[in-house]
């Protein structure tokens, strides 16, 4: 089953939480009042998982950059939900996704590796 990351997204709005993490071999983590949180009800992703979210949130040009450079900013919408900011880089060969809401004005960086209970 293929991952949507429209309802992860949809979800972060709703948790009001300002940065989502997604990373092969974890689960989602999500960042509210500046602590991070695995989302348990969410499957642990693979490369390809990580790989298909990128599809969906770039647009052609820009996946094309981020073959080229392994790193992209590209911005994606929920209409009606929220605007996303979002960095992918490739963290050890394999795309690292990370969105911060537009709403809110903060800095996207590399979290520290978080172990899944």
């Amino acid at each position: 089953m293929s991952v949507d990351i429209d309802s992860i997204l949809e979800k972060s709005v709703q948790m009001k939480v300002s940065d989502v993490h997604i990373k092969a071999g974890s689960q989602p983590i999500v960042r509210i009042d500046g602590k991070l949180s695995v989302l348990h009800d969410e499957k642990r992703l693979s490369s390809e998982d990580t790989l298909a979210i990128a599809s969906q949130v770039m647009k052609a040009a820009h996946f094309e950059t981020f073959n080229k450079t392994h790193d992209v900013d590209v911005a994606y919408g929920i209409a009606g939900q929220a605007r996303f900011r979002c960095n992918f880089v490739f963290d050890h060969f394999h795309p690292y996704p990370v969105t911060d809401r537009f709403l809110r004005d903060l800095e996207v960086f590399n979290p520290p590796d978080i172990k899944p209970d």
